[in-house]
């Protein structure tokens, strides 16, 4: 009986393998142990549900849940969301340090702007266009006989239930125009869920007027180029208006900060990211130095001014 004896080449080719293999165990084991795990930190983000009905809704509750999930596997953040409706507590707690990331709707970051500036280091807004900011619209149909304000009387017109933002430029238009708001002028005004809705409201004669960000308008038309076809603009505002804006307080850590803003850049740029951003309706959030909101807080004391000079409050 022989003996089947293993060629050099064999032996040789076997070896190199083991090697190889060796070596790939060895570079994982101290790469393993040479990259120091962060350290786990937490904080307690804070939301006002009034004015980000979204919230309400079952899709964002998993986003939260889901970008929660994230921030610990990812960056090593545990966070705890607290939900407020009423609005004082809300800024209250703030100013307490209560918890470190504040979100609201802009109006009512407007209304206590001086408050909140006072706690603040860091400001966010949500990504809508590639321009910081988003400019309003009031719309109408081309073969409507609506062509200025004042044709809007005891008309209807359809506003997204968060856009406070776009009854204050619609009041700020009426006072800089007649001396006095529109409440006293037109029919009503009739609240939708999406600003597609409120688009297609006007499109379908539903109701005289809408107002939406021009984004909206845009991103409608691309599925129905009939839209824009059939509708137009009477007012349009300057490029001033945001939905959300968020802060991180003075005593937050810095490093919590830095984890969540390297997290943001990841949500962006994986699939698994833009599906909770799509779940946020939101196309992200990003930085934003306090003054560049300067603009918009000129435009709404503005509109206080006006509203104080003609006998309102």
């Amino acid at each position: 009986m022989q003996l089947k004896v293993k060629s050099k080449r064999e032996i040789m080719k076997k070896t190199l393998c083991q090697i190889f293999i060796l070596l790939i165990l060895i570079s994982k084991s101290s790469f393993a142990s040479n990259e120091p795990e962060l350290e786990r930190l937490s904080g307690k983000l804070g939301y006002l549900t009034d004015g980000l009905s979204m919230i309400k809704y079952k899709e964002a509750r998993v986003a939260f849940q889901l970008w929660t999930q994230e921030l610990a596997k990812v960056v090593n953040v545990d966070t705890e969301i607290k939900y407020y409706k009423n609005r004082e507590v809300f800024i209250s707690d703030y100013t307490k340090y209560k918890y470190d990331y504040l979100s609201l709707n802009t109006y009512y970051y407007l209304l206590k702007k001086n408050t909140i500036d006072k706690y603040t280091q860091d400001y966010w807004y949500v990504k809508s266009t590639s321009s910081k900011f988003d400019k309003l619209l009031l719309l109408v149909r081309k073969d409507s006989k609506i062509k200025t304000l004042k044709d809007l009387k005891n008309k209807k017109i359809s506003v997204h239930m968060d856009l406070f933002l776009g009854k204050m430029f619609l009041d700020k238009e009426f006072y800089e125009k007649y001396s006095h708001g529109y409440k006293n002028h037109i029919n009503k005004i009739v609240d939708s869920k999406k600003y597609s809705t409120s688009i297609l409201n006007v499109f379908f004669k539903k109701v005289d007027a809408c107002i939406v960000p021009e984004k909206s308008l845009n991103l409608i038309s691309e599925l129905n180029p009939a839209v824009k076809k059939q509708l137009t603009p009477i007012l349009i505002s300057k490029e001033l208006f945001t939905p959300l804006i968020a802060t991180f307080h003075q005593k937050t850590n810095p490093e919590i900060i830095s984890r969540f803003s390297s997290h943001v850049d990841i949500l962006e740029n994986t699939t698994k990211g833009r599906n909770i951003l799509n779940l946020f309706k939101m196309n992200g959030l990003e930085r934003i130095n306090k003054s560049e909101l300067d603009p918009l807080y000129n435009y709404y004391l503005d509109y206080i001014k006006l509203k104080k000079r003609n006998g309102n409050k």
